[in-house]
């Protein structure tokens, strides 16, 4: 299977996480979702890391088996580490084990939360969450 199946992956896990943290900011507002995090991005928001993926290609079928880093990042001064877990439970309940169509040529067969932990940056300002799928995609 080509690497086509990782961007239908992280365009689909985008658009969802975009849906899900649409009103979970402070105040309701959207938490912004990003693949790449432009400077100076204002507290809180969301990032889909790295990510790799190998091939489980069988003499029948094609397929990938990803795994994607979704890290959440709040501060202290708006219930950081508070609302950091409240992220990664939306973030939780958004992907795992979610029926998530993927563009033509590709399909998810499988997204499951391997490991979710927060921890408190170096600055002792920032929290830092992360989430760990991995997901199952075959050529459809």
């Amino acid at each position: 299977m080509s690497g086509d199946g990782r961007w239908q992956l992280q365009k689909k896990i985008y658009e969802t996480l975009t849906t899900a943290l649409a009103t979970a900011g402070s105040g309701g507002a959207a938490v912004p979702v990003y693949d790449h995090v432009p400077q100076n991005a204002p507290f809180e928001y969301v990032a889909i890391g790295d990510g790799h993926a190998e091939e489980w290609d069988t003499s029948t079928e094609l397929g990938q088996d990803h795994q994607v880093d979704i890290h959440v990042f709040g501060r202290n001064d708006n219930l950081g580490k508070k609302r950091v877990l409240a992220m990664q439970k939306l973030i939780y309940d958004a992907l795992h084990d979610a029926t998530l169509a993927l563009d033509a040529g590709a399909a998810l067969v499988q997204i499951l939360c391997t490991l979710q932990t927060a921890f408190q940056e170096p600055d002792s300002k920032t929290w830092h969450g992360v989430c760990r799928f991995d997901a199952l995609t075959a050529e459809a």
